[in-house]
């Protein structure tokens, strides 16, 4: 009977692992993020007499944005989802210069992209937007250093709300993952002989059984968490327009 419990404590472990993930990246879960270049900063202070145009318009600084909207989750998000368009604004009193779609993913259809007339932001919607796909927009605005874009509105229905993403994904959970993953099975290697002579079997005499299989079930979730957040990470297709 002790060998049963824990057996299948170990099986209510691993599939926790599984399913914590699966969930967590099963719905629709759009996300964005940007990297900015400042290709013009305090033009008029560098030197007297310098005058800079954008489109025919003065400006004092000159920004590129480069802005990834992706769908990280595998549920599409389709246009009956999309509630509200996203909507990015520049810092108050900046303006938004221009925006273009520069690359599109295959089940990305009928992105719909706005600048405001005021130039303070500007929307991003689409029809449909499939599970890790995404859109990336090229943005130049006159935007200083130091500032960036904010998202100021949009919502997607049953995703929670459109999360910011990361640049890359962080090398810790790289390695978590690698240490979780070549760990795990060693320390069940390691613990076969032991749970058949009895050593860990569940009881309350046996204080050590639960803080090994507890140990156990959570490197198990940690694990599969780990390995859901580099999937959520930005979509492979997207990750030159970050360099």
């Amino acid at each position: 009977m002790a060998w049963y419990w824990s057996v299948l404590l170990s099986v209510a472990g691993v599939a926790a692992g599984i399913l914590v993930p699966f969930r967590l990246t099963g719905r629709r879960r759009p996300v964005w993020l940007c990297q900015s270049t400042q290709l013009i900063s305090n033009a008029r202070e560098r030197a007297d007499g310098l005058a800079i145009a954008y489109d025919g318009e003065d400006v004092d600084a000159l920004q590129r944005t480069m802005l990834i909207f992706y769908n990280a989750g595998r549920e599409p998000i389709m246009e009956g989802y999309l509630a509200a368009p996203a909507a990015f604004a520049a810092p108050e009193g900046r303006r938004i210069l221009g925006a273009k779609a520069v690359h599109s993913s295959t089940a990305t259809v009928g992105e719909q992209l706005e600048v405001a007339g005021d130039r303070s932001l500007f929307t991003l919607g689409f029809r449909h937007l499939g599970g890790r796909q995404g859109v990336a927009v090229e943005v130049f605005s006159d935007m200083g250093e130091g500032e960036q874009l904010e998202l100021v509105g949009g919502e997607v229905l049953g995703s929670g709300g459109i999360h910011k993403g990361r640049t890359e994904t962080p090398k810790l959970y790289y390695t978590l993952s690698v240490l979780l993953t070549g760990i795990v099975p060693v320390f069940i290697c390691f613990l076969i002989k032991p749970i058949r002579d009895g050593m860990f079997s569940p009881g309350p005499s046996n204080p050590l059984s639960f803080f090994v299989w507890f140990t156990l079930c959570i490197s198990f979730i940690a694990l599969f968490v780990l390995l859901s957040k580099i999937i959520w990470s930005v979509p492979r297709e997207f990750r030159k327009y970050l360099k």
